[in-house]
């Protein structure tokens, strides 16, 4: 009996540890969406409450911001089950709004179709350029992702070829630079101090 109580607790622990870190790494998220975009938290958070999906929300800012139209109206497009190339048409945007320039060869699964359709399309044309709901996401995350922390576009291909959500992504690459951060701060006081002692 002593065995069970302890293995039932032992699982609800595990269970509200478990609900933590995802709420942690959406907070982090949210909070980045937020910055990137130049908006509250709280706006971004009330769209959550919506109904919008984690990984829609830049999105919904890239769109809003593009076509210089509130977001709550793109949102509620999104909501009622509208693709994204159908909402970006609907405000005369398309698949040049959301290029990024990448230097150096793609050699992302993930990535690789996504920017090919830029390549074998002259730049003149690109307005005929459509991208799955996935494809515009994926795009705008990681434009989004990588300039905000202004970290390797290629390693965030990298992390969505192995399968990672861009929750998960955004909260490893905030982590990893803000160790390369530590590091570099820890070599310039060590250089710093050199120079004094000299």
């Amino acid at each position: 009996m002593r065995f069970l109580i302890t293995t039932i607790i032992f699982v609800m622990l595990l269970a509200v540890m478990t609900v933590s870190a995802t709420t942690d790494k959406q907070t982090q998220y949210y909070m980045s969406v937020g910055d990137y975009f130049n908006v509250s938290y709280d706006k971004v958070d009330k769209l959550v409450d919506r109904g919008i999906a984690d990984e829609d929300l830049p999105v919904v800012f890239k769109v809003s911001q593009e076509a210089k139209v509130d977001f709550n109206e793109v949102a509620t497009k999104r909501l009622d089950g509208t693709k994204w190339m159908t909402i970006a048409s609907d405000y005369n945007l398309n698949a040049r709004n959301f290029y990024m320039i990448v230097n150096g060869k793609i050699e992302s699964k993930y990535y690789l179709p996504i920017f090919t359709k830029f390549k074998i399309i002259p730049k003149q044309q690109w307005g005929m350029i459509s991208f799955t709901d996935d494809e515009l996401i994926a795009l705008v995350n990681l434009k989004f992702i990588s300039s905000q922390y202004d970290y390797s576009a290629f390693q965030v291909m990298g992390m969505k070829d192995y399968g990672k959500d861009f929750v998960t992504i955004s909260k490893r690459v905030s982590m990893a630079k803000a160790k390369m951060i530590k590091k570099e701060m820890a070599q310039r006081k060590a250089v710093n101090q050199t120079v004094n002692q000299n």
